[in-house]
């Protein structure tokens, strides 16, 4: 059984539809069996959290039309490395992390990125940092940052440029209502 039989998918940005889950492609990291161990708990972690439509939305309380358009195993850094998963949806980065005593749900709107940037973490450069609303998240430990960071990216450039095409048709507005008034 597939993990992606059960996934609620849709066309994505990349050309290939099987990428919604990142296994290791390293044979070093796929003999390591604590690992794979783990990486097998996150990816049923997913089957449970997608088994039906809408499921991931009610976890994370955003609308029920939102698609899910990617999923990252990455962690949190807080005191120390809460190992989940990074979901992408149009509107929302969201992550959640089940380990027992630790659990995080922790919703991102698009709209209030502030910042997005490739990270360093010990010197390992494999995290994003995003701030949003004053705050900022770090997630490392991706196995596909590259990705991950492409995708968050464009979407955060892509809602400001509307917002600022939005600002300047208001603008472009008002201004015709006062020349006229």
């Amino acid at each position: 059984s597939s993990v992606h039989s059960s996934m609620q998918t849709t066309p994505d940005f990349h050309s290939d539809p099987s990428s919604q889950i990142h296994e290791p492609s390293d044979e070093k990291e796929t003999t390591d069996p604590h690992k794979w161990s783990h990486a097998m708990e996150v990816m049923d972690e997913i089957r449970r959290n997608t088994a039906a439509p809408g499921t991931l939305q009610a976890r994370f309380s955003i609308q029920a039309t939102e698609i899910l358009l990617d999923t990252f195993m990455c962690a949190l850094k807080e005191n120390f490395l809460l190992q989940g998963c990074l979901y992408i949806f149009p509107h929302y980065v969201a992550f959640g992390c089940d380990i027992p005593g630790h659990s995080r749900s922790i919703v991102i709107s698009i709209s209030d990125i502030d910042c997005v940037k490739k990270a360093k973490l010990a010197l390992l450069p494999n995290s994003i940092e995003i701030t949003a609303l004053e705050r900022t998240y770090h997630f490392a430990s991706f196995l596909h940052r590259g990705k991950a960071y492409e995708m968050i990216y464009n979407l955060w450039a892509v809602d400001k440029s509307l917002s600022a095409l939005a600002n300047q048709q208001t603008k472009f507005v008002e201004q015709g209502v006062s020349m006229q008034g």
